[in-house]
């Protein structure tokens, strides 16, 4: 088992990771999509995308 200072900047380096992951695509996909409304659609289901591999990764270090 992992100390908890290890365990904390682990988990602070893969959040930090998934979230310059997601501001790139978030990037890219605005910058591919012309349509508002495909591109809003897209960005939330990016979010929601984000979201579950988030609390995936909170779940699997908690269990």
């Amino acid at each position: 088992m992992m100390n908890n200072e290890l365990f904390h900047a682990f988990t602070q380096r893969s959040l930090a990771k998934l979230y310059l992951e997601k501001v790139f695509l978030k990037n890219f996909l605005t910058d591919v999509t012309h349509s508002t409304s495909v591109s809003i659609q897209t960005l939330k289901n990016l979010n929601v995308y984000f979201l579950n591999l988030f609390l995936k990764s909170i779940s699997y270090y908690i269990y």
